[in-house]
């Protein structure tokens, strides 16, 4: 049986049509537009091609380029561009206050190590605090650096002692050290002078406020404490009091324990500033 010869098309054209066609041979359309299709095969029939023909030539208009936009299809473009901007904005700004937030917690957290590493080597007494003492300083009256600097070689890292929401602050207030020392208890117990925290005094230490955010005091101080300024929840734990609110109306609270979480204020029943019983600051 002698198989049947490939058919190659004549060359034909359709002046009337606006898409003027010409086939220059079997494997190559040509369009007004411009656009070539080479087909690298020789077709059975004339009717196979024709049907191929057609529906490339219906894909061509669909083809050419646009020059350009109209003006309200780009004020549409804007408005919508601009619409989801704000609907985005509100929701980044949450998402990324809430790593702050998980940031600060874990920064709270190598404190608290850092504080139960020092009394390990201390008999129990954590780092003692002083006056306003700037990093690489010394305090006249205790002849120590700042608390922070005490524990520097325990957490071998001065990041740990920076919240990352402290930029948020103005320039001028900003500091590298965003934490006070939790040394209420020893205060009241020294009869209101300096003193260290003795760790094995603490009857709660659930409960122990040993750190946790501050936003006041000088940016330059590495020694912020809670001697005589109350540093969580504000006016409801007692005054004097400093800023307190350094994530989303809260702030992080490092315990005794070592546990730290977030809170909205002062909490009677979870935080204590006494050696041997659940009390305020004041």
């Amino acid at each position: 049986m002698n198989a049947r010869p490939l058919v190659c098309p004549p060359a034909f054209a359709r002046p009337h049509n606006p898409l003027q066609t010409s086939i220059i041979c079997p494997r190559r359309i040509s369009s007004t537009y411009g656009v070539i299709i080479s087909l690298n095969i020789c077709w059975p029939s004339q009717q196979s091609f024709d049907m191929v023909k057609i529906v490339i030539l219906s894909w061509l208009p669909g083809m050419k380029s646009r020059r350009g936009f109209t003006l309200i299809e780009l004020l549409v473009v804007i408005a919508i561009i601009a619409i989801l901007v704000a609907m985005l904005l509100p929701a980044l700004a949450s998402a990324r206050a809430r790593a702050w937030t998980a940031q600060c917690q874990s920064n709270l957290h190598q404190v608290s190590l850092g504080f139960k590493l020092y009394g390990d080597d201390a008999n129990g007494r954590y780092p003692e605090s002083g006056d306003v003492i700037v990093w690489n300083q010394t305090d006249p009256a205790t002849g120590h650096p700042s608390w922070l600097q005490q524990l520097l070689p325990y957490v071998q890292n001065t990041n740990v002692f920076k919240c990352p929401a402290n930029k948020l602050l103005p320039p001028a207030r900003q500091s590298d050290f965003n934490y006070f020392n939790g040394v209420r208890a020893a205060y009241i117990a020294a009869n209101y002078r300096l003193a260290s925290v003795i760790s094995f005094k603490i009857q709660f230490p659930v409960a122990y406020v040993l750190s946790g955010d501050t936003l006041d005091f000088d940016p330059l101080d590495a020694d912020k404490d809670d001697y005589t300024f109350n540093c969580v929840g504000g006016a409801a734990n007692g005054s004097p009091w400093l800023s307190w609110q350094a994530h989303a109306k809260g702030q992080n609270i490092a315990f005794e324990d070592g546990h730290v979480k977030w809170y909205p204020g002062y909490n009677t029943n979870e935080m204590t500033f006494r050696y041997d019983s659940l009390h305020g600051w004041q």
